[in-house]
C-alpha cells in the first residue's frame, strides 16, 4: 500500500522496502561518538541495544564499532537475543524494567573488563537506563558514561547530570524530507530512489566522565 503512493522513509528504512529516505549521517554520528569516548580516556566501551532487527540502530552498531577499533577501543554489545523474525514496528522501551537483564550483564563483568561507558542509540533509551541505575544504586557518570543519539530536549532536560547526546537535527531532517516528499509528488515518473543524509553535532553534557586513560 505504501508503494502505490508518494513517500520519503524518515530516520530509517526497513530492510526490503524501497522509496526515498532523509536520515541522520550515522557514519558521522558514530565517528564523533567514538572520537569522544575516546578523548574522555574510555577504552572499554558498550553498545546498548535493546531492540534487535531495528534498522538505524543495526547501522549505527556497525559504523560505531569501526570507527572503535580504528582507535583501538573494545566495544562490547549488550543486546537482547533475537528469538524470531522481527516484526515491524518494534515494541518501545517504556521502562527500566526492559534494560534490567542487559544492565546486570554489564555489572556482572570484573572491573577489569567491564565497559566504562555506554552507547545508546536513542534518548528514550538513555532515559530509562538512568532509570535503571539509579534503582541499581549506580550513578551515571561515576558508575557508567552515557552518551546517546537523537537530542530529544523534552525527554532529556530534566537528566541529572545532563546527558551528552549526538543531535541528528530532527527538525532539517522534517523539512528535507518535506521537500522530497513535495519534489516526489510532482515527478511520479521518476524511479530512481535517493536518500538524504543530515549531518549530525555533538552536545556534550555531563554524562560522560572524564577518565586517565
Amino acid at each position: 500500500a505504501i508503494a502505490c503512493v508518494p513517500h520519503v522513509w524518515l530516520i530509517g528504512r526497513p530492510e526490503n522496502a524501497s522509496g526515498d529516505v532523509c536520515a541522520v549521517d550515522n557514519e558521522v554520528g558514530a565517528r564523533l561518538a567514538a572520537e569522544h569516548l575516546y578523548a574522555k580516556g574510555h577504552r572499554r566501551i558498550g553498545y546498548l541495544h535493546p531492540r534487535p532487527g531495528q534498522t538505524r540502530s543495526e547501522s549505527l552498531k556497525l559504523s560505531f564499532t569501526l570507527h572503535a577499533q580504528r582507535l583501538g577501543l573494545a566495544v562490547q554489545p549488550f543486546e537482547k537475543a533475537l528469538t524470531e523474525p522481527v516484526r515491524w514496528p518494534l515494541p518501545a522501551i517504556t521502562q527500566p524494567t526492559d534494560l534490567m537483564p542487559l544492565l546486570d550483564r554489564w555489572a556482572a563483568l570484573a572491573p577489569a573488563v567491564r565497559p566504562t561507558a555506554m552507547l545508546v542509540p536513542a534518548d528514550s533509551i538513555a532515559v530509562q537506563l538512568y532509570a535503571a541505575l539509579r534503582q541499581r544504586g549506580l550513578q551515571v557518570g561515576r558508575d557508567l558514561s552515557i552518551l546517546s543519539f537523537n537530542h530529544e530536549r523534552p525527554l532529556v532536560m530534566g537528566l541529572i547530570p545532563p546527558l551528552t547526546t549526538i543531535d541528528i537535527r530532527a527538525e532539517t531532517i522534517g523539512r528535507r524530507a518535506v521537500e522530497r516528499l513535495l519534489w516526489r509528488i510532482d515527478h511520479p515518473e521518476d524511479l530512481v530512489p535517493t536518500k538524504i543524509v543530515v549531518e549530525p553535532i555533538l552536545v556534550e553534557g555531563g554524562s560522560v566522565a572524564t577518565l586517565n586513560p
